[in-house]
């Protein structure tokens, strides 16, 4: 290991000399690194720039670095979304689609979602309508977070009933699915109530 620095610091140095910047030690790693991961030239895709590349190839195998390339592709990542979405291992929540022409709700609903881009306290109890106004501010990284296809309806969407008015928090359109998703925010515990409020709500998008 030692020898392979040594090399390594002397090819940089040599480099350095004929072409001047860019050829430091580091940057010499991270160009093995990407001949390893990508050996075939002609597989690359042009929508990716350097710095993508540079990042998927750190991946361990061959069939997450795919995946990557192609979620990165599909839904525009710049280099700080594909680096979120490796640490927050968003491959480990969403099933593989790129060999199916229509994905299952499976495939596009992911377990669990995670949030730290709100930065909201962890310690603090927070209200429902503290953590819907989060969201809806952050709603481009919200909508990166939910997944593919999905499209922003409405906040406080009003639905009346014979006896009473409800309102659910947040609804959005899944284009892939061809359905509307309803989300309702709540910080207690889950209820029977709670349930049949929802699929109330169901059954009246459904109608």
């Amino acid at each position: 290991m030692a020898g392979n620095r040594k090399i390594l610091r002397n090819l940089a140095e040599q480099l350095t000399l004929e072409f001047g910047k860019g050829f430091d030690e580091s940057n010499l790693r991270n160009i093995r690194q990407f001949y390893i991961a990508f050996p075939i030239r002609d597989a690359l895709r042009h929508e990716l720039s350097w710095t993508h590349y540079r990042i998927i190839s750190r991946l361990e195998t061959e069939s997450l670095r795919n995946q990557y390339v192609i979620h990165a592709i599909e839904s525009g990542w710049n280099t700080r979304m594909l680096q979120r979405n490796i640490t927050s291992q968003y491959i480990g929540r969403v099933l593989d689609t790129s060999e199916q022409k229509t994905p299952s709700v499976q495939q596009l609903i992911k377990d669990p979602y995670i949030f730290e881009f709100l930065d909201l306290p962890i310690d603090t109890k927070l209200s429902e309508s503290k953590i819907e106004t989060s969201l809806i501010n952050h709603l481009q990284q919200f909508l990166m977070e939910l997944g593919k296809g999905f499209a922003f309806v409405a906040r406080q969407q009003h639905v009346v009933t014979d006896t009473s008015d409800f309102f659910i928090d947040l609804v959005f359109y899944n284009y892939y699915l061809k359905c509307f998703v309803l989300i309702d925010l709540d910080t207690d515990e889950l209820t029977h109530g709670a349930i049949g409020q929802m699929d109330m709500y169901v059954r009246m998008y459904n109608d």
